[in-house]
């Protein structure tokens, strides 16, 4: 497998629980001024808005997302912060790379035109 370069115009498809998810990568430099807009002066990163903020940064579409009357919710960047933490950890994780070489491959599904 070859190292693939982190491109704006990059898309990957995460399929969970009935939903998809379409999004980039980040680089490490935006990643590290996200980063640093939400540490303190003593160097505590405040985890929650840090991670809402890469999504936001990240995440250009969805499918399959639902109110909990089962309403479909249109893509829309300020719900971000209303969806499930531990899909917040998983999407981040998959976005910064941090994953084995089969999630890699999952992840690298090109988007559907």
């Amino acid at each position: 497998m070859s190292v693939k370069l982190i491109r704006k115009t990059e898309s990957f498809a995460y399929k969970v629980e009935g939903s998809t998810f379409y999004y980039r990568r980040i680089t490490d430099g935006d990643a590290a001024v996200i980063r640093q807009k939400h540490t303190d002066s003593q160097g505590e990163l405040d985890n929650q808005p840090f991670l809402v903020e890469i999504l936001e940064h990240c995440l250009i579409g969805w499918e399959g997302v639902t109110e909990p009357d089962g309403a479909d919710v249109k893509f829309d960047k300020k719900d971000i912060q209303s969806l499930p933490a531990p899909l917040i950890l998983d999407l981040v994780s998959r976005i910064r790379g941090e994953m084995t070489d089969d999630k890699y491959q999952e992840m690298t599904k090109e988007k559907k035109s």
